[in-house]
């Protein structure tokens, strides 16, 4: 038997609906995303918008669409085609002026000749270790500067090049926005789940087992151990 999976102690502290695990080498498999295989973005309707690096303005956009995003393990051509085309098609507007009927959430970015800005962003993928964020389930660097640059081209090539607007990925970036609404989604691809291997396997197994196991009660704290 594996010891990381069989020799496990815990405290699990349970209140409000909550689950908390205290150290133990599981503790970034509990609660983490880990083995989702979705590119991820956070997109909000906006008046305007404006990104920064040391002072200088590097993308600057008017009414419509901010993205916010984020780039894990697994993502590739399939996933950035798929939510390009999920953005573009994106309706947060209301119907047009010359229609009879006014209707919300009826017309896209592209009927409004509206704005994009993207903006790359690592931490969308954090989760808590402890009290400090862990962001490894984010794609390295390299290859999610790759995967992002394609996603703005596409973006260009599908609608049209000046009105996409982008951050400076991989620094340091102040960004500003004035939320239309506020209208805030959370977008995630469709994708299957990578492969994984006998001892990832076990561990995800553990967590699932765990989750189904815990009763909750508010107020109440527990000891488990994983048998």
């Amino acid at each position: 038997n594996d010891p990381e999976t069989t020799e496990i102690y815990t405290s699990l502290f349970v209140g409000s609906g909550r689950c908390v695990q205290e150290t133990g080498i599981n503790a970034e498999y509990m609660g983490s995303t880990w083995g989702q295989n979705k590119m991820r973005l956070i997109v909000q309707r906006v008046l305007k918008g404006c990104v920064t690096v040391d002072g200088v303005v590097v993308g600057k956009i008017g009414k419509g669409i901010h993205i916010l995003l984020g780039i894990t393990h697994g993502d590739g051509d399939a996933e950035m085609n798929q939510m390009v085309e999920r953005i573009l098609k994106l309706n947060l507007w209301e119907a047009g002026a010359s229609t009879l009927i006014q209707k919300n959430w009826n017309t896209n970015v592209m009927v409004n000749k509206f704005d994009i800005m993207v903006v790359s962003q690592f931490t969308l993928y954090g989760f808590l270790k402890g009290n400090k964020p862990d962001f490894h389930h984010a794609l390295e660097h390299e290859k999610a500067e790759e995967l992002y640059l394609k996603f703005v081209n596409t973006l260009k090539a599908k609608y049209a090049p000046d009105k996409i607007q982008t951050g400076a990925f991989g620094k340091y970036m102040n960004v500003e926005l004035e939320n239309d609404g506020p209208v805030t989604l959370v977008l995630e691809s469709i994708g299957k789940e990578p492969e994984v291997s006998g001892k990832e396997e076990k561990k995800i197994q553990w967590k699932q087992q765990s989750r189904n196991s815990i009763s909750i009660h508010d107020d109440t704290q527990y000891q488990h151990k994983k048998k």
